[in-house]
């Protein structure tokens, strides 16, 4: 069911939780439940979508490409301060954050070519997780193994690998996926 409010617009659930797109940005969306507050993000793998396209002669990414991912990534950046914000606001125990994009890929040696664009998410996940009393809950699906680890816990070479001062000890990252049958 859907239920129009002022802008951007409100999703009801039957359970009665409301999802709040962000304005332009539908696939990013944010809502409470249970003292968690709980936001998803459209960032894409392929280093959001930044990946030079060979097949069509292109050995970097194109304007457009680059053009194209700018204003999603801002977009991603705003909705992760807004859903700490509101946590902060709240006193809520929790912020759980849903994206595609593994920005920490345990499955091969990382190049900056692969996940620079990232770099401004990882900042700001740092700079909120450490504004944050609560605990963090990244969860991502790109890798398509299970993990769960700390990524920007103290000691972690992702803080290196992004360029990032500090550490976000209270962040963990939850990596699953399950294989189902495609039933007709």
């Amino acid at each position: 069911m859907h239920q129009r409010a002022s802008p951007p617009f409100t999703h009801v659930r039957q359970n009665g939780s409301h999802a709040h797109p962000s304005h332009g940005f539908p696939e990013n969306a944010s809502l409470r439940r249970q003292g968690v507050d709980i936001a998803t993000l459209h960032v894409v793998g392929s280093n959001d979508g930044l990946f030079p396209w060979p097949e069509l002669g292109f050995t970097s990414p194109t304007a457009a490409q680059v053009a194209e991912e700018k204003a999603p990534m801002d977009n991603a950046v705003a909705q992760v301060r807004s859903a700490f914000d509101s946590a902060r606001q709240r006193h809520d125990r929790a912020v759980a954050l849903f994206l595609q994009a593994d920005m920490f890929d345990p499955t091969y040696n990382v190049t900056w070519a692969d996940n620079s664009a990232f770099q401004p998410l990882v900042r700001e996940l740092v700079a909120q997780s450490n504004a944050f009393d609560g605990e963090v809950y990244l969860f991502n699906g790109d890798s398509h193994i299970y993990n769960s680890d700390r990524p920007l816990a103290a000691g972690s070479k992702w803080l290196d690998f992004y360029g990032i001062r500090g550490s976000a000890d209270n962040l963990e990252r939850v990596l699953s996926w399950q294989r189902v049958p495609y039933a007709s």
